[in-house]
């Protein structure tokens, strides 16, 4: 056995994360939503361009994102990581909504898709104070 090998007894333990860094669990969907951003399914599937019905299943398990929701909602949890010690959850989804002047008018959720995007958000959210190492 190698060093860096573990054995694991007992029922398996489902990580908030699989693959890649990519979150698919359907509990850390839920507390995304629910503890971090204190959201509504309603808000929620505004912020992340699906429907209502889609997140209801993703939280449900019928079904796990697909890799670009996957990966936005991976992106948005650790926003959400960063911005926590300084904002309350509503508050975050407020700013994640709503057009902001420095990023172009922009909503800073829709950045999230794209490296580019998240590279115009990291200072806006250093100029806060906030350190930021990725998003």
């Amino acid at each position: 056995m190698h060093a860096t090998a573990s054995v694991h007894h007992g029922p398996a333990r489902r990580s908030s994360k699989v693959r890649d860094g990519v979150l698919t669990n359907r509990q850390a969907i839920r507390r995304l939503r629910t503890a971090k951003l204190a959201a509504s399914r309603t808000t929620f599937s505004r912020l992340l361009k699906v429907s209502e019905n889609t997140i209801f299943r993703w939280e449900a398990g019928k079904v796990k994102p697909d890799r670009r929701a996957a990966q936005t909602l991976d992106h948005l949890d650790r926003v959400c990581d960063v911005l926590s010690p300084s904002m309350e959850p509503t508050a975050i989804a407020s700013w994640l909504e709503k057009p902001n002047h420095a990023i172009e008018n922009f909503r800073p959720i829709d950045l999230l898709d794209s490296e580019y995007g998240r590279l115009k958000l990291k200072p806006l959210i250093e100029e806060t104070g906030l350190a930021v190492q990725s998003i």
